[in-house]
């Protein structure tokens, strides 16, 4: 079994692992053994380096939280719409 470290050429930072039957030559896979770490390393000019990854970026809501949202707005309109609907049917029969 192979076992390669697919890395972004540009920067080195590790992609994915890849567990193969046989051996490839490719630029952007290295070859590692099987007990090999890849947190928080870079291949650098034929040598793996330490380095400490960017913060990612704070996240914003979620496309679900922004449904969510979306349809409790909805159905507040609608109970509104409702409400008013019910007050004119009443002012129209004189109730109030």
């Amino acid at each position: 079994m192979y076992r390669y470290a697919i890395i972004n050429i540009k920067t080195g930072i590790v992609k994915g692992i890849s567990n193969l039957t046989g051996e490839v030559n490719k630029p952007d896979m290295i070859l590692i053994s099987s007990d090999f770490d890849i947190t928080n390393k870079k291949y650098i000019n034929g040598e793996w380096i330490e380095y400490t990854p960017e913060p990612l970026p704070e996240s914003g809501p979620t496309d679900l939280d922004i449904i969510k949202e979306a349809v409790l707005k909805s159905n507040e309109e609608l109970r509104q719409e409702g409400y008013d609907n019910c007050v004119m049917d009443f002012i129209k029969e004189g109730v109030i």
